[in-house]
């Protein structure tokens, strides 16, 4: 299983629509997918968006940029460490 796999939307999964978008991010997205992929939940409870979650590993000057695919998979992997 990847870590977008486990990944849950509103429902307890992810579109496939979605889950492209955070493949694309973790393979270097741009800034049109970083806008439609910010807002992606990526944990039901607690609620917890893409974007959300990369603020919590990023340092505030850097988040005005496209998030890296590192940044990308540490915000995943804080997401499912929060959802335990």
């Amino acid at each position: 299983m990847t870590v977008v796999d486990a990944c849950a939307g509103m429902d307890e999964t992810l579109s496939a629509h979605n889950k492209l978008l955070l493949e694309h991010m973790l393979l270097g997205g741009d800034s049109a997918t970083w806008q439609q992929a910010r807002e992606i939940v990526i944990s039901p409870l607690p609620l917890i968006t893409l974007g959300m979650a990369v603020n919590h590993v990023t340092p505030i000057a850097l988040r005005l940029e496209v998030p890296d695919p590192f940044t990308i998979y540490r915000a995943l992997r804080f997401t499912l460490r929060r959802r335990g």
